[in-house]
């Protein structure tokens, strides 16, 4: 028989026992587990540290509502449920749950941060968050953030344009809500029947005509420009209107002006009408001069034929003359009267 490495044969049966010993420990390390209870939920919430719309409170009341934590064993807890249960919330963007050796459960959650509060027509109000996602207004705290005012609608399905219009919101409430001096000047943003963006400032008597978000890093540019030169010259309600609409310019109206066009063109309007009022009261007139005559006046009666007149005088007899054989003329014989008359003639003419 030969004879084995003694030392071989020692390590060979060190390493077996070193795996059955590990396997052991984690079997009864895993019975144990199963034997521990929560001992403390620790909750941690990220977000604004000023407008916390969700607290601790609120996610100990939604982990409760699917029993009690604190106490139970830890290996009965689903945790994939009690992390959906918790982004359930629509204030919870994010939600990861977790035990540590301490027994302990760890609730991290990530709060959605709202950028604009919308005022619909309605009377609804809600806010969205970066994503366009509905928020619900908060009894809370209220959040500080742009308003916007005049959105077409409130339903859960928005039509295309409305949906487009609503991205717009969220693309100039982002801009507003992290530019430090433009949210403190922009009190108000309203949207026109046009879907075009107007803004109230804080500051000034005046409505800044933005249009569409688009170009809004140059659009600002200008009218911070525009402020630090018409504001050192004018003062800050010198103007009525503020156009930053177009490349490269500004257009400011000033107070009253336009007033003051809008007063023209209706007076001018009025004049129109005054010079129109003599024609169409005199085609008034005339018409209700024909209605009287034609209610007062009888119709005439048509004219009846006139009737035929007839000559009473005896036409007197005409000599006929008579021609004979011998080409000589013979007058016919008169009557008695006429040989009177014939008398008469001859006696007068000696």
């Amino acid at each position: 028989m030969r004879n084995l490495p003694w030392k071989k044969i020692l390590m060979r049966t060190l390493w077996i026992m070193l795996g059955v010993a590990t396997m052991v420990f984690f079997v009864m390390a895993w019975q144990e587990k199963d034997k521990k209870t929560v001992k403390d939920i620790q909750i941690q919430i990220a977000g604004e540290e000023t407008q916390l719309f969700i607290n601790e409170r609120d996610i100990k009341e939604m982990l409760k509502a699917g029993g009690h934590i604190i106490g139970a064993q830890m290996s009965s807890l689903n945790l994939s449920a009690i992390e959906k249960t918790v982004a359930g919330n629509p204030w919870v963007k994010k939600a990861e749950i977790y035990y540590t050796n301490k027994q302990v459960l760890h609730v991290l959650i990530e709060e959605r941060i709202p950028v604009a509060r919308i005022f619909t027509p309605g009377g609804a109000s809600f806010y969205l968050d970066s994503t366009g996602l509905r928020l619900p207004l908060s009894e809370k705290v209220v959040a500080r953030v742009p308003m916007f005012t005049g959105f077409p609608s409130d339903r859960p399905i928005l039509s295309k344009p409305d949906s487009q219009l609503l991205k717009e919101v969220v693309t100039l409430g982002k801009f507003l809500y992290n530019d430090s001096l433009w949210s403190a000047q922009i009190a108000q943003v309203d949207i026109t029947p046009q879907a075009i963006f107007e803004l109230v400032p804080v500051i000034g008597d005046h409505i800044i005509t933005l249009g569409k978000p688009t170009d809004l890093e140059q659009k600002f540019l200008r009218l911070q420009t525009f402020y630090k030169q018409a504001w050192m010259q004018k003062g800050v309600r010198y103007y009525e209107r503020i156009d930053i609409r177009y490349k490269d310019q500004v257009v400011a109206i000033k107070q009253g002006t336009a007033k003051a066009q809008i007063d023209s063109a209706q007076s001018a309007l009025l004049i129109q009408g005054l010079m129109a009022q003599p024609a169409l009261d005199a085609a008034a007139a005339a018409d209700s001069m024909a209605a009287k005559v034609a209610a007062n006046v009888a119709v005439a009666p048509a004219p009846k034929p006139a009737p035929k007149v007839v000559d009473t005088v005896k036409q007197k007899a005409v000599l006929k003359p008579v021609i004979n054989i011998n080409n000589k003329t013979k007058i016919a014989p008169l009557n008695n009267k006429a040989k009177q008359n014939s008398k008469t003639t001859k006696k007068s003419n000696n």
